[in-house]
């Protein structure tokens, strides 16, 4: 029989206003260094005529197949918590999971996700053990389908 997974207290990190928008300003000034950096050394102009080449269709497709794959990891999740009478933890429980996790990784390399991952299965009832394991095996199932779309992408190539 299935535990259910105790609500984890996310939002006891829910940062105060200021917070946010200080952190949004940060983001956003990282951002246009970076688009200055590489707009100085690609050249304006032929930066410019590359971003005008950009297919529309292409942007709405890729964006398209991000949310898939987010919506897949969330599944993957809630199953990978879920197996050997884990804990049944809620979607939304999930998806927020998942987001930190993405930041974190962007923030923190891969292990920043790792981390988060362990960190709301034990919050949610898992033994040290269990949620290593647990982490573990959502990693492997994750690289092990990148693993397989860059085979099936590099035999497409040659």
């Amino acid at each position: 029989m299935r535990r259910p997974g105790r609500e984890l207290a996310l939002d006891a990190l829910r940062p105060r206003l200021g917070a946010a928008v200080v952190g949004v300003a940060i983001a956003l000034a990282l951002v246009a260094g970076v688009t200055a950096a590489i707009g100085h050394v690609a050249e304006w102009s032929r930066l410019r005529r590359d971003l005008d080449a950009i297919a529309p269709g292409w942007v709405a497709v890729a964006v398209g197949g991000l949310a898939v794959a987010y919506v897949g990891y969330v599944l993957a999740y809630r199953r990978m918590a879920a197996v050997d009478d884990g804990p049944e933890l809620s979607a939304w429980t999930v998806t927020r999971v998942v987001a930190l996790g993405f930041g974190a990784t962007v923030l923190g390399a891969t292990v920043g996700g790792l981390a988060v991952d362990y960190w709301a299965l034990r919050r949610a009832g898992c033994s040290t053990h269990d949620a290593v394991r647990r982490v573990l095996g959502l990693n492997t199932l994750q690289w092990a389908a990148l693993g397989a779309a860059a085979a099936v992408a590099g035999a497409a190539a040659l």
